[in-house]
């Protein structure tokens, strides 16, 4: 019957190191498992940090892009302002041409007087003209100064000409680049909305898979823990059982008769 009882006990006993075998080896997958786990959880949060850099690279370069933007815009408003300038410059040549012409007019009347004058001042020595010389010599004085009032007019009329044309081109030309930069900035200021909106959707995006991920890690590693010390209370009454035991058969070693 003894033998018989150490057979049971040996077996017991085996079990019992088995299981503890069994536990020891789940526990050493456990850990294993949250090494991998822990490995993978800095893996994605190293990978989401460098794309949130990226992203935040990103609207750097749109924010310098911005500043160039309103650089820009200064300079058409610089461009505008030289639009205004170009086209008072304008106005002002035409004032100077219409005060040109009316010059022109008083001035040919003050010649007319001028040679009435001349003609009171002179009139000793034309007093020997006859009515024909004196009418020719009028009649050319007459024809020299009204061709010479013409020519004055028109020379006057071609430079206003000229310079309006020039200042026309000119405004023209700052017009169109006023156009085409306003047009090309619409264009880049739209594509930086859209660029601005796509990051910012990507960023949300970012930091909620990062939310998602550490809130997944988290209950798994708690699942694990929990299961940890659920193993390592095991082993606890395991390595209690197992000295129970072996304090009872070396008491029943110790006391053979009393079990007789």
């Amino acid at each position: 019957m003894a033998m018989a009882a150490d057979d049971d006990d040996d077996q017991e006993d085996y079990k019992l190191k088995q299981a503890l075998r069994d536990s020891q080896m789940e526990v050493a997958e456990l850990r294993k498992q949250m090494e991998i786990l822990v490995d993978r959880s800095k893996l994605e949060q190293t990978r989401i940090e460098t794309r949130l850099q990226a992203s935040q690279e990103e609207r750097n370069h749109l924010r310098k892009q911005l500043e160039r933007l309103q650089e820009k815009q200064q300079q058409d408003a610089a461009l505008k302002a030289k639009l205004g300038t170009a086209q008072e410059e304008i106005t002002e040549l035409r004032k100077k041409y219409e005060r040109g012409r009316s010059d022109l007019k008083q001035r040919t009347v003050d010649v007319h007087m001028l040679q009435v004058r001349v003609a009171q001042l002179c009139g000793s020595e034309l007093d020997g003209l006859t009515v024909s010389q004196l009418e020719e010599l009028e009649r050319m004085q007459s024809d020299a100064l009204r061709r010479c009032a013409v020519a004055k007019y028109v020379r006057l009329r071609q430079e206003f000409q000229e310079k309006e044309e020039h200042m026309r081109e000119a405004v023209e030309k700052m017009r169109r680049e006023f156009e085409e930069r306003m047009e090309k900035m619409k264009t880049e200021v739209q594509k930086i909305q859209e660029e601005k909106v796509h990051l910012m959707g990507l960023e949300q995006r970012l930091r909620q898979e990062f939310q998602t991920q550490v809130q997944a890690e988290q209950m798994s590693n708690e699942e694990l823990r929990i299961r940890l010390e659920t193993l390592q209370d095991g082993f606890v009454q395991l390595r209690s059982i197992l000295r129970k035991e072996k304090q009872s058969r070396v008491e029943a070693e110790r006391h053979p008769l009393e079990d007789m």
